[in-house]
């Protein structure tokens, strides 16, 4: 199986952004070979050492961040209620269905009718 290691580096650095101290710090608990790739790309210092965390470059701050929004930031869409439910509808319902209740013998009937 073919592996998108860009991919793979942008999961990293932004999970680096979730353990970020000491204003550029973070803690290096990932895979050797994805922290190399991110030091080359010059988003972080060099990760080989004795110290337990890694310093990010100021391009490496922006980019954590930006990809720390983009893949884990809980969007509005993620949060609208299903019709009559009080429960959030699953990200992968978004914008696949749309929502009528319909009125039967006292109890409200929700039914999903595909946008497709």
């Amino acid at each position: 199986m073919p592996i998108d290691t860009d991919k793979i580096d942008e999961t990293v650095l932004a999970l680096l952004h979730l353990t970020l101290h000491d204003r550029a710090r973070a803690w290096k608990g990932h895979d050797w070979e994805a922290l190399n790739r991110l030091h080359r790309k010059g988003m972080i210092g060099d990760p080989v050492g004795k110290a337990k965390s890694v310093v990010l470059t100021d391009q490496g701050l922006a980019e954590s961040e930006r990809l720390f929004r983009k893949l884990f930031e809980r969007r509005s869409l993620d949060v609208l209620p299903l019709a009559g439910s009080g429960r959030p509808a699953p990200p992968s319902w978004r914008g696949l269905l749309t929502w009528k209740s319909r009125e039967s013998a006292s109890t409200t009937k929700l039914y999903a009718k595909s946008v497709a």
